[in-house]
């Protein structure tokens, strides 16, 4: 069973269970070109090839070939699955809940402590807004 999260310009997140149990997130990305594709497969590296703890991990990926296409006789997205997280800073600010100054120190240091480690790899996130910031607790 999966429930929809949220959408933005390249697809949708879904939540879905693993056969483990694991709740997952599943960014779908609609594909009808292959100049998304490859948008897909360049973030997918980019994202694997991180490894610190306040980045999120991924977990799989999926690109469907023109023959599974055509076999399945459906419209297959590209797809990568990581954790789920409890919600974003969206969310969190949405449902009008309060952050102390020391919760929001910690929020404030930990983001600013996973892009200086994506800026050290090179990477620039380009997109860093309230619903892409995720929160464990």
């Amino acid at each position: 069973m999966s429930r929809y999260l949220g959408s933005g310009s390249y697809g949708e997140v879904i939540c879905e269970t693993l056969r483990n149990g694991l709740p997952v997130a599943k960014k779908q990305f609609h594909c009808e070109d292959d100049f998304l594709t490859c948008d897909f497969i360049r973030e997918f590296i980019c994202i694997s090839s991180l490894n610190h703890p306040n980045i999120v991990s991924m977990l799989d990926f999926h690109i469907p070939t023109c023959e599974t296409k055509v076999r399945l006789r459906k419209e297959e997205k590209a797809y990568f699955r990581m954790p789920k997280a409890n919600g974003s800073l969206a969310k969190y600010m949405e449902d009008g809940k309060h952050i102390s100054p020391s919760m929001f120190i910690n929020w404030v240091s930990d983001l600013l402590a996973g892009l200086s480690y994506i800026h050290t790899c090179g990477i620039v996130h380009r997109d860093i807004k309230p619903h892409n910031i995720l929160v464990k607790n």
